[in-house]
């Protein structure tokens, strides 16, 4: 495999580093074979236990029938990002689309929403800071160490940088409750 700047390959470097734009999944295959492969890593069970104790989560928007983390879920066939999200919602995006499941985040948030997201830690990104500024983000945790995502075969991934949970709408829950994960700031 070809490896660009510490990438795994060229597309990687490409997506991380212009800016974003807008995505069709009906006419991009690229996304969707990206989206099939390259980006399909379960969240470990301990990080989201801990969050799902405190947010008793009712959906999981981004997932598959192999690493899904409640009964009801949005998979690649049925984007997340085209679907109403419940009133608590887990969402672990496809590190390329992070930008598009941010804004999706606001949008339910501000419906009425409970959002947590768990993104990589990103803080010069436009759409960090479209989190920041939204007015529906209640906390941010800086997670402690590297996340440890394993593969649908079971192979484990560390993580090459750190990652950040966003709440959106937290403010009716004991988000405190999740200081043993790392550092809670409240918005």
């Amino acid at each position: 495999a070809e490896t660009v700047s510490f990438h795994k390959n060229a597309g990687t470097l490409l997506r991380l580093y212009t800016k974003p734009i807008e995505h069709s999944f009906d006419t991009n295959p690229l996304y969707t074979y990206t989206l099939g492969t390259d980006e399909d890593y379960r969240t470990p069970d301990y990080l989201f236990n801990k969050l799902h104790e405190v947010f008793n989560f009712t959906l999981d928007a981004c997932a598959s029938a192999d690493n899904k983390k409640c009964d009801a879920f949005y998979s690649i066939e049925k984007c997340g990002l085209k679907g109403e999200w419940h009133q608590s919602t887990f969402v672990n995006p496809p590190f390329s689309l992070n930008a598009q499941f941010t804004r999706k985040a606001i949008e339910e948030a501000k419906r009425g929403n409970t959002i947590v997201m768990v993104i990589p830690s990103r803080t010069d990104t436009s759409y960090y800071h479209q989190g920041i500024k939204s007015g529906v983000l209640t906390h941010k945790i800086e997670l402690e160490g590297r996340i440890n995502y394993s593969r649908p075969v079971g192979k484990q991934y560390g993580a090459s940088f750190a990652t950040i949970v966003l709440v959106f709408n937290g403010r009716r829950f004991e988000v405190e409750r999740l200081k043993s994960l790392g550092v809670v700031i409240a918005f």
